[in-house]
């Protein structure tokens, strides 16, 4: 494929049936950054969409990689703690037993 503005050829895969561009080194992670950070999916949902869109060789490994590894998918992943129910023993009289949530400080608006 050429595009008018430049004199050097566009690679291109035509084999799922949809045009996907080649991506030279220099530029995958470039193309990897700009796609996860749309909306922050995990591994597996960022390499389909990469896949749709693009190829290179180790597309597949270099998104796997590149997803475990970024510094701020990390810091806020989220962690799901599940605890036990019922454990808690059953109150003697009614009201003799409550539990109280408290939350703020909040910021005055």
């Amino acid at each position: 494929m050429h595009l008018a503005s430049s004199e050097k050829p566009l690679f291109c895969d035509v084999s799922t049936g949809t045009v996907r561009l080649y991506i030279t080194k220099p530029f995958r992670k470039e193309i990897f950054v700009s796609i996860h950070n749309l909306s922050h999916p995990g591994g597996k949902s960022t390499q389909k969409l990469v896949y749709f869109r693009f190829v290179w060789k180790s597309m597949n490994r270099d998104c796997a990689f590149w997803s475990k590894h970024r510094i701020a998918c990390q810091k806020f992943k989220i962690q799901r703690h599940r605890s036990e129910l019922g454990n808690d023993p059953l109150p003697s009289t009614r009201f003799s037993h409550s539990h109280n949530e408290v939350v703020g400080p909040f910021s005055p608006i």
